[in-house]
């Protein structure tokens, strides 16, 4: 990770980018859950009373998992070489690096707040966010 300190107004700026990527990161993991799961069917499946699955159709779900997973580390690497925290993909809660009195802490936002309007020490979470 980088050292990114943010004021309110730089990570203000990057909220319409981060919706964008969070959008995609929780489309993408649901994709990625219904193939892992068709994936362990599969391998379940295979060679069981006949019905068997064919490596074929194996390899390519495996394919197809690799290549959502790959994605995801994508698009999560391109928020982290932000120096961001993500901390919740669901809800889409990150963390900015900043600082106040001298000491560092997170500036606190989650997916659908339109702006930047909580904080916390860099000991505690999310629970323990207090107001600007």
């Amino acid at each position: 990770m980088n050292e990114h300190l943010y004021s309110i107004e730089t990570a203000n700026h990057l909220l319409p980018w981060l919706e964008q990527q969070f959008k995609n990161l929780r489309m993408v993991n649901g994709d990625l859950a219904n193939h892992k799961k068709t994936l362990a069917d599969l391998l379940r499946n295979r060679g069981n009373n006949g019905h068997s699955s064919s490596e074929e159709v194996i390899l390519s779900t495996r394919e197809v998992v690799d290549g959502l997973t790959a994605n995801m580390q994508e698009v999560l690497k391109g928020i982290d070489d932000l120096g961001i925290l993500v901390r919740n993909i669901e809800m889409g809660l990150v963390d900015f690096p900043a600082e106040r009195d001298g000491r560092l802490i997170y500036l606190c936002w989650i997916s659908g707040e339109s702006t930047v309007a909580f904080w916390h020490e860099t000991n505690v979470g999310f629970t323990d966010r207090q107001s600007l």
